[in-house]
């Protein structure tokens, strides 16, 4: 598999920094309410599970893997879908908080190749980022109820919540930066 060009990471991660942190600057009522209500949602729930799991099969299927796995690999379309429904049916409970840390530990790994041998020394922030990622979702996919405890502890002050939001913000713009200028 061809790696990302680092430009490119940096582009995609500053555009979600800067849309997904505009409501905490802008409307942190609105911007509180919907990231505490994340740990307990559904549908979001379903769908980034829908997308971990994908994603997880296609790697499945592209790695080279032991001799005795080659009889799994054509299988895997069919058993995907399955496994999708069976997880958004027997761990509903907390799934999103548990989806997203799985969406951080699989994002790093395409930041980190992308990374690796970019000679510019910013590449380093895309690092650190990638590992404070690894770290996060371990800990929500093992623990998901201290996402709620984070997600209260980030928005807790209308200030707290902008202050942060804000911080967010200003890391996308870097990244948009780097990814148009460095990278």
């Amino acid at each position: 598999m061809e790696t990302l060009p680092l430009s490119w990471v940096a582009l995609g991660l500053g555009a979600i920094f800067v849309l997904v942190n505009l409501p905490a600057l802008l409307a942190p009522d609105l911007f509180r309410r919907a990231l505490l209500a994340f740990p307990r949602s559904r549908i979001p729930g379903y769908l980034l599970a829908a997308l971990d799991l994908a994603w997880f099969g296609w790697l499945l299927y592209h790695e080279p893997l032991w001799q005795f796995f080659d009889y799994v690999r054509p299988w895997l379309w069919l058993l995907i879908p399955v496994i999708v429904i069976l997880v958004c049916i027997f761990m509903d409970e907390l799934l999103a908080p548990r989806a997203l840390g799985g969406l951080l530990l699989l994002v790093a790994g395409p930041i980190l190749d992308a990374a690796r041998f970019h000679p510019s020394p910013w590449h380093y922030l895309l690092v650190v980022l990638a590992y404070v990622w690894i770290a996060a979702g371990i800990v929500f996919v093992l623990t998901p109820y201290r996402a709620r405890r984070f997600f209260e502890f980030i928005t807790r002050t209308p200030l707290r919540c902008r202050a942060g939001g804000g911080a967010r913000l200003a890391l996308g713009l870097l990244l948009l930066w780097l990814g148009w200028q460095i990278f």
